[in-house]
């Protein structure tokens, strides 16, 4: 009977263990599935099988790291990603391992960039940066120069954009890794032309042509949109060949009006016209606004009326759109700025009323 006692002691004990694991072995699931960039059955897996786990402490960092990271990668972003952060950095931060730290600091970065706060995204990529040193991860390191690069780029600091994007592409060439050679060509070639070098652009986006193959399917069409972009002023046949290429995968606004533009210098302002309408499904208003413009100018170049009142109410439209919205921010700046001066009125009422906390010699 005590055996069986024995027994039966240790099967619980060891089912208690296998339970506790679960969740560890269902996170390595997770992180491997990142690795393979298989981003929505990642997300998946965090936001069902693991949402009503039961986690220790260093679980608990770690699925709320994966929460964040997966639904950035699967583009299904979370508005409490930044106070999620805010836990596991602080817990990382006394207990965790230099590449969660880092990874956790990267995805904030990102938080911050889409939060239109360049500046604490590049603070937060920086910390990023100083934790891949120590956690000795190339793949973090590359994606954090491309992170910096990107940011960089978007505020005009072309010189710290080339750095990064080089020090992007020495990680990438390191590791043989043909996806990150052909995004780190594309962003060099990006920065030269930025800067004005337009040879040493043009030399990038050739290598960069040569890796186009290892691109992901999804993002060839934005991919070679990009290229057509650069190309645009130093090459516009070679840029609308991209651009076809482009439309090919699938369509884009943006394609459609960087292939207007061209065939509009050209000269070809029934083929620029064509591309025009085609673009009209552009979401922003000045870029529509714009467009409906073109065609009224070309629809007067060629004496025709029929289609003008008709594009003149949509301008009319997008105006009165813009207006609103911008009474909108108008009201809502009023609001704040009386809402902050009548709670600094209280607080000078308070305290002249003596209801203060006034200060004690010790």
């Amino acid at each position: 009977m005590r055996r069986l006692t024995i027994l039966i002691s240790i099967i619980a004990l060891l089912a208690s263990s296998c339970q506790n694991r679960r969740p560890n072995k269902s996170l390595a699931e997770v992180d491997s599935l990142v690795v393979a960039e298989l981003y929505d059955s990642a997300y998946h897996l965090v936001t069902t099988k693991l949402e009503s786990a039961n986690f220790t402490p260093e679980e608990q960092a770690h699925y709320d790291l994966l929460k964040v990271q997966t639904s950035i990668l699967a583009n299904k972003p979370l508005e409490s990603s930044d106070s999620i952060l805010d836990g596991v950095i602080s817990y990382y931060n006394q207990y965790g391992t230099h590449e969660r730290l880092a990874d956790a600091y990267y995805y904030k970065a990102i938080c911050a960039y889409k939060a239109k706060d360049p500046q604490q995204s590049i603070m937060l990529y920086k910390k990023a940066e100083v934790e891949a040193e120590q956690s000795g991860s190339l793949y973090q390191k590359f994606k954090i120069a491309e992170g910096i690069s990107f940011v960089n780029g978007k505020c005009a600091n072309y010189d710290f954009m080339l750095k990064y994007a080089k020090q992007a592409l020495d990680l990438a060439k390191r590791v043989n890794n043909k996806n990150w050679i052909a995004y780190s060509y594309y962003r060099m070639g990006l920065a030269h032309s930025k800067s004005g070098n337009k040879d040493s652009a043009s030399y990038y986006l050739h290598q960069m042509e040569k890796y186009s193959k290892f691109i992901n399917e999804k993002e060839l069409p934005l991919f070679f949109s990009n290229i057509g972009l650069l190309y645009r002023d130093s090459n516009p046949q070679k840029a609308k060949k991209f651009l076809m290429k482009s439309l090919s995968y699938k369509e884009f606004t943006n394609t459609y009006e960087l292939l207007a533009e061209i065939a509009y210098d050209e000269g070809n302002h029934d083929e620029a016209c064509h591309y025009w309408k085609k673009a009209l499904n552009v979401k922003d208003a000045t870029r529509k606004d714009l467009i409906y413009s073109n065609l009224i100018e070309y629809e007067i170049e060629h004496h025709r009326t029929d289609s003008i009142s008709d594009y003149l109410s949509h301008i009319i439209q997008i105006h009165d759109s813009i207006e609103s919205s911008m009474k909108n921010t108008t009201v809502r700046d009023i609001q704040t700025q009386f809402d902050q001066e009548m709670a600094i009125h209280e607080k000078d009422r308070r305290l002249s009323n003596g209801n203060g906390v006034s200060w004690q010699p010790s």
